[in-house]
Formats: C-alpha cells, structure tokens, sequence
C-alpha cells in the first residue's frame, strides 16, 4: 500500500546528495564502550538494578565523554520514559479493567482498539495496554501495526524522524499523507486480517 502512494506523494525529478558541510567524524574510542556496556547495562537491568545501571552510566559519560549527553535528545526521551510507564499495571486498576469489555465490542474488536489506542499513545505502549484485555494477540498486532499510520504519535518512529526533519511545516505534510494511509491501512487490515477478537 505505502508502495502504490509513493508515486503520488512524491514527484518524478532526480534526487541529489547534498555534501556535508564537514568531514564526518567517526569515534571508534566511543563504539568500543558502547559494546561493553551495553550487555553490562542489559545484565544490570535483568537483575533488578536498571536505576543504578543507568545512574552509572551517566556518571560515567558525565565525567569521560560530556558531549554524548549535550547530543542526547531529552525532550523525546521524556516522551518515551512517559509512554512507557508501567501501563500492563495500570491495565489492571478496576476503573481500567473495565475498558476491557468495551473494545470487545467495537466493531473489529481488538483490530479497531489497536487502531484507536495508537493515536493517543503510540502503538508498542498500546500494544502493552491492550494485551492485558485481549484474548489473542493477532487482532491485536493487526491493529497496533496499522495503528503507525494516522497521527504522529501512532508511533515512535514517526516522532523520531519528524523531530530530526526540522523543516517548516513537515507536521502538516506528513498528516495529509499518514491519515489516508491509516483509513486505507484499516480497511486492508479489515479485509486480510484475523477479523475481530
């Protein structure tokens, strides 16, 4: 589908490379430790102890490598910590719980609750939310997947590229394309998928 509006979104004209502005500098020094503490990160967080893992190795970048953390973008990982909470928990505060019988009843079941969910809190934390009600997963993930297209916070990675686009008026752009592409999404996923559940 995304393929066959390809020729429509984007005319035909020759694309050119534009040089960088200055040489790219590559930090081997820096992939080096990002390849060791990463798996330590992963271990320390399987056991139990992300908080201090990650305090760790920020005192460790704060103090050795200044620059990383002037990069890092904390306004998008503020979003991502916030959307990521907890939300299988909160699936099962009672006044919550009894959404569950709701998407039930939409018409395409969890297919359309996936959909739905995606464009207030983006699809994986949807994804996270909705499994806790649904009785299999298929409808589901038809659902969160479809559930990318539409706003851009239907997923993360649309909130990602739009903030490194930085061109005026790309949020515009990008919804007159996104929200057809969700209703014709919605309407193949109807016709191919699962079917409610």
């Amino acid at each position: 589908m995304v393929l066959l509006l390809i020729p429509l979104a984007f005319r035909a004209r020759r694309i050119s490379a534009v040089p960088s502005a200055g040489p790219i500098i590559l930090r081997r020094d820096l992939l080096g430790i990002a390849l060791v503490l990463y798996p330590v990160f992963l271990v320390l967080v399987d056991r139990g102890l992300a908080v201090p893992a990650a305090v760790g190795i920020l005192l460790f970048f704060l103090v050795r490598h200044r620059g990383v953390l002037a990069g890092v973008d904390w306004l998008l990982l503020l979003v991502f910590l916030l959307m990521f909470l907890d939300l299988g928990m909160l699936a099962r505060l009672p006044g919550v719980a009894a959404l569950g019988p709701g998407v039930e009843r939409l018409p395409g079941g969890f297919l359309t609750g996936g959909i739905l969910a995606s464009q207030v809190i983006s699809n994986v934390p949807a994804a996270i939310f909705l499994e806790a009600f649904a009785p299999g997963w298929e409808a589901l993930a038809w659902g969160v997947s479809v559930g990318g297209f539409g706003l851009a916070i239907g997923s993360l990675a649309n909130l990602i590229a739009l903030r490194l686009c930085r061109e005026p008026g790309i949020w515009w752009d990008f919804h007159r394309w996104s929200v057809p592409a969700l209703v014709l999404g919605w309407g193949v996923a109807v016709v191919l998928g699962p079917g409610p559940s």
